[in-house]
């Protein structure tokens, strides 16, 4: 609670470098970029809470592994790629200075890019404009998705019913095998039964029948409708409640 004061009339937080191989905290992500209202705690002083204004933004080299890629995460994760890479004698060290020169130029670029934003949520019954992405934002998020799909690829390696016992043991060892955090037989059950597997009783015994799915979470659309032309952006992954 002491931590999201910071958040209180900030319109970007922004961490950056995570170390490879590290796992997102899945629970505090949701709350960090949470929409309406976030409680707090001043050091010291009474619980508060307050309207979120911020956009939590993640810049690093190494996507953070997902312990959950349910829907409310995928809400919440756009990954952006910066492809472009500039050796030593591309780099320009004076850019940070000359762009502190141009502050006033730069605000001006950030509020007709929020008119344009509300201009097309007001004409399009308040959807926001990041609901349209271009297709390599589509791409990349997909794929970091499907990536970090547990449940996604343990299933793959089933085609006839098992009983229920028999599966949540040879999940539990999956996880075991990846180094991923064990789940009770509750959450994998839910997990199966939220991906279209089925559960009924055969001779006694509760079966998993695996009528499922077999595409990423999230797909990109190959031929999105026309949208405005984007700014440009920085590579991040970014955490926004949609």
């Amino acid at each position: 609670r002491f931590d999201t004061m910071r958040y209180r009339g900030a319109r970007l937080v922004s961490s950056s470098e995570t170390p490879a191989g590290a796992t997102t905290d899945t629970a505090a992500m949701k709350a960090m970029s949470e929409r309406g209202y976030i409680a707090g705690e001043v050091k010291g002083g009474e619980h508060v809470s307050f309207e979120a204004t911020h956009l939590p933004m993640l810049l690093t080299n190494h996507l953070p592994k997902l312990k959950d890629t349910g829907d409310g995460v995928q809400r919440r994760v756009i990954v952006i790629t910066a492809r472009l890479n500039l050796s030593k004698d591309e780099r320009d060290a004076g850019l940070p200075n000359r762009l502190r020169s141009e502050a006033a130029g730069i605000l001006r670029w950030l509020v007709a890019g929020a008119m344009r934003h509300y201009a097309y949520m007001n004409a399009n019954g308040g959807r926001l404009l990041l609901d349209q992405l271009p297709p390599s934002i589509e791409d990349d998020t997909a794929a970091y998705f499907a990536d970090n799909d547990v449940v996604g690829s343990f299933i793959k390696q089933f085609t006839d019913p098992m009983p229920c016992s028999t599966v949540h043991e040879a999940f539990a060892a999956y996880q075991e095998q990846e180094g991923l955090m064990q789940w009770s037989r509750q959450a994998i059950g839910n997990a199966l039964l939220e991906r279209g597997v089925t559960k009924r009783k055969v001779t006694g015994i509760w079966m998993y029948f695996w009528q499922v799915k077999r595409e990423p979470l999230v797909t990109a659309t190959p031929t999105p409708a026309p949208t405005p032309t984007p700014a440009p952006v920085v590579g991040m992954v970014a955490l926004g409640a949609a």
